[in-house]
């Protein structure tokens, strides 16, 4: 059974998201890589994997999406400290965290105490 989202819900994440993205474009390098980067791939299987096994774990997908929010954006942020080998991408995090969202929202794997299953409501 799930329960609708309030709106102070949509309202906090409308700003976590608004305020992630500002901080992110403001510090991107000139030098921004490209949508179609060969890195996006390995982006979009990160955030997949937290999105969902954080959303598993707590069954919550909001959880989930939360987790992979915050890896993109800490990956990038951890980039920008390393700019030698490392170079900080608003496109990374974007691509990370939206993999993320997209797997917690449609993972149905359910984790309990002696079970390990996959559900589905219709």
């Amino acid at each position: 059974m799930s329960r609708p989202y309030t709106r102070t819900w949509w309202a906090a994440m409308a700003a976590v998201s608004v305020a992630a993205v500002a901080a992110i474009v403001a510090t991107e390098p000139a030098k921004a890589d490209e949508w179609t980067g060969a890195d996006k791939g390995l982006h979009a299987q990160a955030g997949a994997a937290v999105g969902g096994i954080s959303a598993a774990l707590s069954q919550s997908p909001t959880v989930g999406c939360l987790a992979s929010v915050a890896v993109g954006i800490g990956k990038e942020l951890f980039d920008m400290q390393h700019p030698d080998k490392h170079t900080a991408s608003y496109k990374d995090a974007t691509v990370t965290a939206i993999a993320g969202c997209l797997s917690a929202k449609f993972t149905d794997v359910v984790i309990g105490p002696r079970f390990l299953g996959w559900k589905k409501e219709f």
